[in-house]
């Protein structure tokens, strides 16, 4: 368990005031960023390991953490934002940010194996295989307008829709099914909240798809002298060529513009390597 204080969060330090017709700051009529340090952050964590010491030829390993990370916000500087707003929505409200922290990776198990397979003589012994495997939870991400409904008149603040509803299920508008890689949540399941005001959907309430990748080696060890030897074998990266999405991009966040939250396929796929 873990606590921090003190942390610094980027704001509209100047915001327009719709209500009065004019910006905060009556002697600054421009937009002003200001970095407060009032951030807190809460983190938990439970880790797990297990393992066997090389025996009959096999040894192997496994480690396991879930963890939960919060805060008011996860970037100190607006060019780190990748998934979530650079600035707090609410410039007066900062527990209103309070949410998952963009880099909150609730699953992560990693597991490998080594086992030198039986054999005598040059042509089946000296074989080994040995596998890694990794899974984890994808990173929140946070839901956007895409116009200033707040009417903050900022160039960086991101204002959030309202939530009415559960995003991973139903139809998207075009027909396709969400929680899949072409809409992989549900647009109809945010409202647009009334002008002026801000949503009341939280920050980082969505997260990508998880990540599982198995990665494979088989190796032949040659003992050319008593202090030399080599190897020959073949690794294959990504044995099930499974795809693992990123999540969505900047724009396709924003519930309310053409398009859908499609995810994004990053390369390499399986490879394999001699």
């Amino acid at each position: 368990m873990g606590r921090a204080n003190h942390l610094p969060r980027e704001v509209e330090a100047n915001p327009f005031q719709p209500a009065l017709g004019h910006r905060y700051n009556l002697n600054l009529p421009s937009p002003l960023l200001a970095v407060l340090t009032d951030a807190q952050s809460f983190y938990n964590s439970f880790q797990l390991t297990a393992s066997r010491r090389y025996d009959r030829g096999l040894s192997w390993q496994a480690f396991y953490t879930w963890s939960h990370s919060i805060d008011d916000a996860s970037t100190n500087f607006s060019i780190e934002a990748v998934n979530e707003p650079p600035t707090t929505q609410d410039p007066f409200d900062r527990k209103g940010s309070r949410g998952r922290s963009g880099f909150d990776i609730r699953h992560n198990f990693v597991a490998n194996v080594v086992y030198e397979l039986p054999g005598r003589g040059r042509a089946l012994g000296g074989w080994q295989v040995s596998g890694v495997a990794s899974v984890h939870s994808n990173l929140p991400f946070t839901p956007v307008l895409s116009f200033d409904n707040a009417d903050l008149q900022s160039l960086l603040t991101s204002e959030r829709p309202d939530l009415v509803g559960n995003p991973y299920i139903g139809v998207c508008p075009h027909g396709g099914k969400a929680g899949t890689p072409s809409c992989w949540f549900n647009p109809s399941a945010f409202a647009l909240p009334p002008p002026g005001q801000f949503g009341n959907a939280g920050r980082n309430i969505l997260r990508g798809p998880g990540f599982a990748q198995f990665d494979l080696a088989l190796q032949k060890g040659f003992q050319l002298t008593e202090g030399a030897k080599i190897t020959f074998g073949v690794e294959t990266y990504n044995l099930f060529n499974h795809p693992n999405f990123a999540i969505p991009r900047q724009l396709s966040r924003s519930v309310h513009r053409p398009g859908f939250p499609v995810l994004v396929y990053p390369p390499p796929r399986r490879l394999i390597c001699y």
